[in-house]
């Protein structure tokens, strides 16, 4: 996200200074020496797990860690101007990463992940989210941001970070890296005034406001009791499969209301996220079936070698007989219940289900019929076998 630029008089950017300085010091007189230790670490220490582990190694809370970091980031890292024109795409999490501690600079992607893997990585309960802010005069902002939530133990309670913003601002084309601890744990009745996640329930809120509320600045909401358990509701989605996890949330964002396009750009994302990995979920199940497959072939194989050698060489027992036979069976029986219903929305992998569902009717009835050769021979006294094996019935 580029920042939307806000164009001050000197009047009123003197008066915000001065509010900006207060919040600053207030900050600093709660946690100084967390801060002072926070603010730079050793030239040696360059990736997010060394840099995190220095500044919360003496740290207990998870509020302790969390300001240890929220410091960090905004102390050594600066918003990147360029970057809206920049054409990176990124396929991995690992990329963002990387590049913000190289470059030292990023757009709220960079910070709410970069925030989000350091604090993961001492054990903080963090998430990022993403959604939309108002400006200082109230206006929608028409690009989507990205910051951050944490879960602290010692007060069993939900509060927001936002470290782009805390970091600096912008002015015209100019961005000042001028640290505003305004954003640290922001409670959710609070924070809800500038900035709305697409999905409602990273609101924190037992009654979640609607897009169209927060577009017309209609908090009144947030006097009212609700019945929304959210917190039942994200240690759910920490359950969920990632494809539950989309589906869920999009349903969520479309009963939450549809105002703006950013909102319908992310359930467009979404669906066709859902739509893939639907898909590989079925190409998942498939190959798994077909794995299950190929070993019940593999033992039916096995055990018509040993048949055609008349279980003679080498010599197998009884129950050596009987094992092979029932893992083949073991594997035709287990891929067809896997495969049997089985769809997709690809028409070519529907032909390929489609025709390996045929092919089962040949392999159990192979199955079947060696299934009861093997009961008859074994049920008879040893001398007699070679009869039966050479009995062309019982082929």
């Amino acid at each position: 996200m580029k920042t939307k630029p806000i164009h001050f008089s000197y009047f009123f950017f003197f008066i915000l200074l001065n509010i900006l300085c207060y919040s600053i010091s207030y900050g600093q007189e709660q946690y100084s020496s967390i801060d002072n230790a926070s603010k730079s670490v050793p030239e040696h220490l360059q990736s997010y797990q060394d840099i995190a582990d220095h500044i919360t190694q003496s740290l207990k809370s998870d509020k302790e860690k969390t300001r240890a970091i929220y410091i960090w980031i905004t102390h050594n890292i600066q918003y990147d101007l360029s970057f809206s024109e920049s054409d990176t795409l990124y396929r991995q999490q690992d990329m963002i990463l990387n590049e913000v501690l190289d470059k030292r600079k990023g757009v709220c992607m960079h910070y709410s992940e970069l925030f989000h893997a350091m604090g993961k990585h001492v054990g903080l309960k963090c998430w990022e989210l993403s959604g939309y802010t108002n400006d200082i005069y109230g206006e929608v902002a028409n690009e989507s941001h990205a910051w951050n939530l944490v879960y602290t133990d010692s007060d069993s309670s939900y509060a927001f970070i936002d470290a782009t913003w805390a970091a600096g601002h912008q002015i015209d084309d100019l961005y000042v890296h001028q640290f505003n601890d305004k954003y640290f744990l922001v409670p959710p009745k609070k924070f809800i005034h500038s900035h709305i996640p697409f999905d409602p329930i990273w609101q924190c809120l037992d009654k979640p406001i609607s897009h169209t509320e927060f577009h017309e600045s209609d908090y009144s909401k947030l006097y009212e009791k609700g019945t929304f358990a959210f917190h039942d509701s994200i240690t759910l989605y920490e359950q969920q499969t990632d494809l539950e996890k989309l589906t869920h949330q999009n349903r969520r964002i479309k009963q939450n209301g549809i105002s703006n396009n950013m909102i319908q750009d992310v359930v467009n994302l979404n669906a066709n996220n859902i739509k893939v990995l639907k898909r590989n979920a079925v190409v998942y199940a498939f190959n798994d079936a077909l794995d299950t497959l190929r070993y019940g072939i593999s033992k039916y194989n096995e055990y018509i070698d040993h048949k055609n050698k008349r279980f003679k060489n080498p010599k197998l027992e009884d129950g050596e007989i009987q094992l092979l036979i029932d893992q083949a069976a073991s594997g035709f029986l287990a891929s067809k219940k896997q495969i049997v219903g089985l769809r997709s929305e690809d028409p070519a992998l529907n032909e390929k289900i489609k025709s390996t569902e045929a092919d089962f009717d040949v392999y159990l009835y192979d199955l079947e019929r060696e299934q009861e050769f093997i009961s008859v021979y074994l049920s008879k006294w040893k001398p007699f076998r070679a009869f039966v094996i050479t009995n062309p019935k019982y082929w």
